[in-house]
């Protein structure tokens, strides 16, 4: 095994906070050197602790959903008029330590970063209000447990 010998001296680590906002903040940057447009969502939420039991099931949970909307994503995405040429969400960390975040990013087709951004909000606004149907919830589950 390959031992990384610990930095004499080490700088300091900084941590900057992550302040949480109420209203929606939105930024648009451009690269020219960029081949295509990534549209993306966070959602930010507290840090807990990883290390309980609790936070597991959490995990299960979050992989459960994260799977059953991939697939709904997935399946827009292989209609011939679907607006994006990708699509995912899921859980996970943020840009600090003291925060996580749900994400929702999509690579839409050249001239619909509208229409893939409003399929993207839709898709997740269905799953807050209808929820996921038992068959996807027995696919997912048959995906996660099948690969343990």
């Amino acid at each position: 095994m390959i031992k990384i010998p610990a930095a004499k001296n080490p700088k300091e680590r900084k941590e900057y906070d992550i302040p949480d906002n109420d209203e929606p903040l939105v930024c648009v940057a451009s690269d020219k050197e960029a081949t295509y447009t990534v549209i993306q969502m966070f959602i930010k939420h507290p840090n807990t602790d990883q290390t309980t039991v609790e936070a597991y099931k959490n995990s299960i949970k979050a992989q459960l959903y994260s799977g059953m909307l991939n697939t709904r994503i997935k399946e827009i995405s292989q209609k011939p008029d679907a607006p994006f040429l990708f699509a995912s969400s899921n859980y996970g960390g943020f840009l600090g330590r003291s925060k996580s975040s749900y994400t929702s990013f999509a690579v839409p087709k050249e001239n619909k970063i509208d229409e893939a951004l409003e399929i993207l909000l839709a898709e997740n606004e269905k799953v807050k209000q209808f929820g996921f149907t038992p068959s996807e919830f027995d696919r997912e589950k048959k995906s996660i447990f099948g690969s343990l």
